[in-house]
């Protein structure tokens, strides 16, 4: 899931843009919450509705870190790439 997520965040002309980068960065965390939590429930958990509703209540205070964590380090990761595309010409596509 989360690869496909990563093939459609550039858009048509191959760029990505600021949209796409943080849909794709929040679109990785929660299926990410979503399935790693629903490995917890199925091991550590009861069985039940209430289970499954306690397992993910008990993890809403991760999940907040780790968006937090991924906009960070998505930030840094996108910001340090296009400091270093620019200062040097090669990596740069636009220079024929």
């Amino acid at each position: 899931f989360i690869v496909f997520i990563g093939l459609i965040i550039p858009n048509e002309q191959y760029h990505t843009s600021f949209y796409n980068i943080l849909f794709g960065s929040l679109a990785s965390s929660l299926i990410f919450f979503i399935i790693s939590n629903l490995g917890v429930f199925l091991i550590g958990y009861p069985n039940s509705l209430e289970g499954l509703i306690a397992c993910y209540t008990a993890a809403i205070p991760f999940f907040q870190t780790s968006i937090s964590a991924d906009l960070l380090f998505t930030t840094v990761i996108f910001l340090s790439y296009d400091i270093i595309r620019s200062n040097i010409p090669q990596l740069n596509p636009n220079i024929a």
